[in-house]
């Protein structure tokens, strides 16, 4: 579901999404599940401002742990940077459970047009997500940044845990980054891999 309405921009789908969206709010829960859990994220991708605060109203309001926290994931789905960052600032809040918030910037930093921006973000409010966040999290806060795979954030992200490194998590945060210098050389062969089979 989430493979053809977002990756494929089927619209079609993406309709069927919004449909299967609306029957929760109408309060019907005959939908499955994990398909309702798809078409959230398909709803997310395709979403405006509006939709945006109808999932962040859902998540504050929600019934169900599930219901709340499909709902609070998903604001890190959409492709509008600065409703990306919105949900960036809403984990940084007090509305979201520190045990939670973590989970939220890391979907957030796997968001697949603006993750870039989310890292910035991230790494400009460090210091006070080490503070407020418990310590177990913080690592798979970042466990994303592997798909971060540009050269350019790649340097980036090893010189700022060269200076901040995360003491109780050494060997899991060398494995994310090598993951990510891996991703990152693997996209710069295709890229090339690309040009040269174009020429």
């Amino acid at each position: 579901v989430a493979l053809i309405g977002v990756t494929g921009n089927d619209i079609g789908m993406q309709a069927r999404c919004r449909e299967w969206f609306a029957t929760t709010i109408d309060g019907d829960a005959r939908v499955d599940p994990e398909l309702l859990s798809a078409a959230t994220r398909v709803v997310a991708t395709t979403g405006d401002v509006e939709m945006f605060e109808t999932m962040r109203a859902r998540f504050l309001h929600a019934t169900t742990p599930q219901d709340q926290l499909r709902h609070l994931y998903a604001l890190a789905d959409f492709d509008d940077e600065s409703l990306l960052l919105e949900a960036c600032r809403f984990a940084m809040s007090g509305d979201v459970k520190t045990q939670n918030a973590p989970f939220l910037l890391r979907a957030a930093l796997a968001n697949r047009r603006h993750g870039a921006a989310a890292w910035l973000f991230l790494r400009d409010h460090w210091d006070d997500a080490v503070d407020r966040f418990p310590s177990n999290t913080i690592v798979r806060m970042i466990d994303s940044l592997s798909l971060l795979d540009s050269d350019e954030l790649v340097d980036d992200t090893s010189k700022f845990f060269a200076a901040h490194p995360i003491e109780q998590a050494t060997k899991t945060l060398e494995q994310i980054l090598e993951r990510q210098r891996v991703n990152a050389r693997l996209h710069t062969r295709e890229e090339n891999w690309d040009v040269g089979a174009s020429s």
